[in-house]
């Protein structure tokens, strides 16, 4: 890193549930070791308003199970695997990560963090307008 180049750093601002019923807090799944549930991380660089919209699935390994009762294989992307609902936990898991990673500007940092969650521009093109 040259002299006075300054690495980026990511922070949770604020989270949220994809419910309009339930906050991550208040969230209680009516099995605690059998659930699935989906956060919206608003993440942004530290000391810095801005934020942007990461999502993760977090999950039990018994709702798993569950779900490869029929023994068909499964996809996982942006899941974080827990052993209970412990809203606590999660969220140091995320803030932990958050604190290993750095980049040289926002883009290189949301990408890092775009390999826990879905973050709201993956894969996101500019428009181009054709040449006539």
């Amino acid at each position: 890193m040259e002299a006075g180049s300054k690495r980026w750093r990511a922070e949770l601002k604020r989270w949220d549930m994809s419910s309009a019923t339930y906050t991550v807090d208040s969230y209680r799944p009516e099995d605690p070791l059998c659930f699935e549930a989906w956060i919206t991380a608003h993440i942004g660089p530290v000391d810095n308003e801005g934020e942007e919209i990461f999502q993760f699935r977090v999950t039990t390994p018994e709702f798993l199970a569950v779900g490869l009762s029929d023994g068909a294989p499964q996809w996982m992307r942006h899941t974080l695997l827990v052993a209970r609902y412990d809203p606590v936990a999660i969220r140091r898991a995320l803030v932990e990560y958050l604190t290993r990673i750095d980049g040289q500007n926002w883009d290189e940092l949301a990408t890092k963090v775009g390999r826990i969650a879905f973050w709201e521009f993956e894969d996101y093109l500019p428009f181009v307008e054709a040449q006539p």
